[in-house]
């Protein structure tokens, strides 16, 4: 059901939160973001945003009658900021006082005065693209395409978290036979080699060589030991996150969801990642299987909790499609930014949307100890110092005696 705005304001208080679009193939990330924020500016400045609007269908933008208003009002009218003359007032009977005597105006030419000094043909848009910023978050380079979550208002800097604290998903398509200099087709192809020995079993071996290869990172960010019980129970609980915000991408999950020579998809479950990084695995995977590998392409299907049915195409960024969009994501909202997240990540299922299990640590509660208790305790703790003391005392006097002298074999007193 589309929304209906009564005003711009109206419309603002409607985009805060996070919305999904879908980011075309070739278009950088700093052009979608300001596309959207102009198409969002132009639909809130066309919405009654200035006085008399909503009451005077005249006075919207582009009518005749507003401009002929113009030429035939006499000069005395337009100058609503001189000294002479100023508006007291919109009754019926509205006077203004002179230095030189008072003059009475009615009502029909003050209320033309008020509406030509209160229109957008006067004042211009009510809104700029400072009262809007939006931040998308980030992953996608200009060649890539799929999910991109928006955050607007409120949640624009909370946006920036969404790659570190939450799993992306990606489909990267690899071409066997090519090698360039940049990983991908658009840089420049330097060597070629042959990939018919290439077949299914050796991709998914090589998958589950580079997916056990991160899974010991994942301890080591995680600041743990591997070998520890500490590792134990927090593997028995999910997947682990980083420590640290700022860290070197980890795969959390990688396998091949089709292969059809010389082309074959890749799977990733990454945190931290960008799209040379993606890339560059792509490269290594051909190396690994004796032969080479670019880059053909890299889509997003999915981002934390967000998939790509949330995402709108680009005929789609529209104000009413974008607050509806607003709307169905805050029912599987992740966790604010400033909550710490345990190292399991979250998960969805039909019954219970948008659920993230925790680990919660008991506070740990020392028992209550009665008034003599302390005092034994506090009395013992004085007697153990003493005694350390005396202990101390009586080593450095033994060490500071003198040794007896022994010469040929006999003491020396």
């Amino acid at each position: 059901m589309p929304f209906k705005f009564k005003s711009g304001e109206h419309a603002l208080r409607n985009l805060h939160g996070y919305f999904c679009v879908y980011k075309p193939e070739g278009m950088r990330m700093a052009d979608l973001v300001q596309t959207l924020q102009t198409k969002l500016l132009q639909e809130i400045n066309a919405l009654p945003n200035y006085l008399f609007e909503t009451t005077n269908p005249r006075l919207q933008a582009g009518s005749p009658s507003l401009a002929e208003g113009h030429a035939n009002a006499k000069p005395d009218l337009l100058a609503a900021g001189s000294t002479e003359k100023s508006v007291v007032g919109m009754d019926s009977n509205l006077t203004t006082n002179s230095t030189s005597d008072s003059l009475t105006f009615s009502s029909e030419q003050q209320l033309m005065e008020a509406e030509i000094m209160n229109n957008r043909l006067v004042l211009g848009d009510r809104y700029e693209p400072e009262d809007l910023r939006l931040f998308a978050n980030t992953g996608l380079a200009r060649y890539s395409s799929g999910l991109v979550v928006i955050g607007s208002g409120t949640y624009k800097y909370r946006t920036k978290k969404l790659s570190s604290r939450y799993i992306q998903v990606y489909h990267v398509k690899g071409l066997l036979g090519w090698a360039s200099d940049s990983y991908s087709t658009k840089g420049r192809i330097v060597e070629r080699s042959t990939f018919s020995h290439v077949n299914t079993s050796l991709v998914e071996k090589v998958c589950a060589a580079v997916e056990a290869t991160h899974q010991r990172k994942m301890f080591d960010y995680a600041g743990v030991n591997p070998e520890s019980q500490e590792a134990y129970e927090l593997a028995t609980q999910g997947l682990l996150r980083p420590q640290m915000h700022i860290t070197e991408p980890i795969i959390y999950s990688i396998k091949c969801v089709a292969f059809d020579p010389p082309y074959f998809t890749l799977e990733i479950h990454a945190i931290n990642e960008r799209c040379y990084f993606l890339a560059e695995v792509i490269h290594n995977f051909g190396l690994l299987m004796k032969t080479t590998a670019v880059c053909a392409g890299i889509r997003r299907i999915r981002s934390g909790v967000y998939d790509i049915s949330y995402a709108l195409l680009y005929q789609d960024w529209e104000l009413n499609k974008i607050t509806g969009n607003i709307k169905d994501c805050k029912l599987i909202r992740p966790p604010s930014h400033l909550e710490r997240l345990s190292p399991t990540l979250g998960y969805l299922n039909k019954d219970n949307k948008g659920v993230f299990r925790r680990m919660m640590k008991q506070p740990q509660v020392s028992p209550a100890l009665s008034v003599s208790e302390r005092i034994r305790m506090k009395e013992e703790l004085i007697a153990t110092k003493k005694m350390k003391k005396e202990v101390q005392k009586f080593l450095s006097s033994k060490l500071n005696e003198e040794e007896p002298e022994v010469i040929d074999g006999e003491v020396k007193e």
